[in-house]
């Protein structure tokens, strides 16, 4: 397994994360209230929003999610190792594992910040991006939740623009969907560990929605 040196760990650490406002002002975080408050407002419930540190336990970013021990996103050709049991988060979700180990009741948890691959940089990918995972946890609830919450993020981040949602399998995922507004994919995420009530749960590339 590759390891990342100790140069290359401070070099990825130094990139700013544009949805932290105590690294200053972007317009990425008025995006991100947005969209907050919008699912907050169609929920009715209020968001918790948690920032985790960007080095997680390798557990997290993949065997806690469901992924096989010999996918290709485990792979350091696509992941930034620091040691075989640690890593820079692969994707926002790599947060949310811990999060649900403390709920208590119904929540709405928001989990944005920056992400760290391997993936080649072109005009659709970038090796750094910023995501935003929504998890809403409340029972009973349905296929057509999934689908209204959809819309309210699609409304907010694009002003007019209609969801559209495909079938796209994912390792922790059940009946899972690509959501798409404009030129935007997105992701579709039901879980539920030990088969408990299955909560809608969606994961946003941020970038592409603040170039919309």
């Amino acid at each position: 397994m590759k390891l990342m040196t100790a140069d290359q760990v401070r070099a990825a650490l130094s990139v700013r994360d544009l949805t932290d406002p105590n690294h200053g002002p972007h317009a990425m975080q008025l995006l991100l209230d947005e969209i907050e408050r919008a699912v907050s407002d169609w929920a009715g419930i209020p968001v918790r929003r948690h920032r985790g540190s960007p080095v997680v336990p390798t557990a997290d970013n993949y065997d806690r999610l469901g992924y096989p021990a010999d996918a290709v996103a485990r792979d350091a050709r696509y992941s930034r190792y620091l040691r075989p049991d640690l890593m820079l988060r692969a994707h926002t979700t790599a947060m949310v594992p811990p999060l649900l180990e403390g709920l208590d009741g119904e929540a709405l948890l928001s989990c944005p910040g920056m992400c760290y691959r391997r993936d080649a940089i072109d005009r659709q990918h970038v090796g750094q991006p910023h995501q935003l995972d929504l998890w809403l946890a409340r029972e009973g609830l349905a296929d057509k939740d999934f689908h209204d919450m959809a819309q309210v993020v699609v409304t907010a981040a694009i002003p007019g623009a209609r969801a559209e949602l495909t079938p796209s399998d994912h390792p922790y995922t059940v009946r899972g969907k690509e959501i798409r507004g404009g030129r935007h994919g997105g992701r579709r995420r039901w879980t539920g560990p030990s088969g408990s009530v299955p909560r809608p749960a969606m994961g946003l590339g941020l970038d592409r929605l603040l170039m919309l």
